[in-house]
């Protein structure tokens, strides 16, 4: 009962610590991202433009291609066997956490808006892709000497970087905000839906034993 207890504590704190982060997380972000941007002589009216396309069809393709990226990323990660660290790490987090419908949501808005005006809307313009990807990878707290299941995490959240990058200077900042948020926000629940004991006995190894 007290070990039960226990377990059922850690996992309030821990829910609390994650959803303060990700409260406190645009705190910092937007700040930093407003004085990088006044550093490099710009406004944050320019860092949104786009040449093309109108804020409704950004919106369209950044939630599209972020869909799309999370029907990919969901295959992958439950399917491909040299990924079953990546796979059983992200799922022993998930269910330990066992996260709410509203932690999912504000989550992924969260990420998508100040993330992405921070590392593309104001790091990207000066450091390029590659190396914003990089940065962006080791802010997840996955730096290049992490082994196994993180290792590969960084690996994955450096690709993401990459892509996120061209979908921003492609069709702009504002889509890679909604290919970011919808990307969360699409494997985040696919996880919460079909995550359940059982499912993860057959895909996670040892997670569901």
């Amino acid at each position: 009962m007290n070990s039960s207890g226990s377990q059922i504590d850690i996992s309030r704190i821990t829910i609390r610590i994650v959803r303060w982060f990700y409260i406190l997380s645009p705190v910092v972000c937007v700040p930093i991202s407003l004085l990088l941007i006044k550093f490099y002589s710009k406004t944050l009216s320019s860092v949104f433009e786009s040449s093309s396309f109108s804020k409704i069809q950004e919106a369209l393709w950044g939630t599209t291609i972020g869909l799309l990226l999370a029907f990919g990323c969901g295959i992958c990660i439950l399917k491909l066997r040299y990924l079953n660290k990546l796979r059983s790490m992200i799922t022993e987090v998930f269910v330990n956490l066992k996260p709410k419908w509203f932690d999912l949501v504000f989550t992924s808005i969260s990420a998508g808006f100040s993330e992405e005006l921070l590392f593309r809307g104001a790091i990207q313009p000066a450091l390029g892709i590659w190396i914003t990807a990089f940065v962006f990878s080791v802010a997840h707290g996955l730096g290049p000497r992490s082994r196994g299941g993180l290792l590969l995490f960084g690996v994955f959240i450096f690709v993401l970087g990459i892509v996120f990058g061209t979908v921003s200077n492609k069709f702009g900042l504002t889509t890679a905000m909604f290919a970011h948020g919808s990307l969360d926000l699409g494997v985040l629940f696919a996880y919460k839906i079909f995550l359940s004991p059982p499912i993860l006995k057959n895909i996670s190894g040892p997670i569901g034993k």
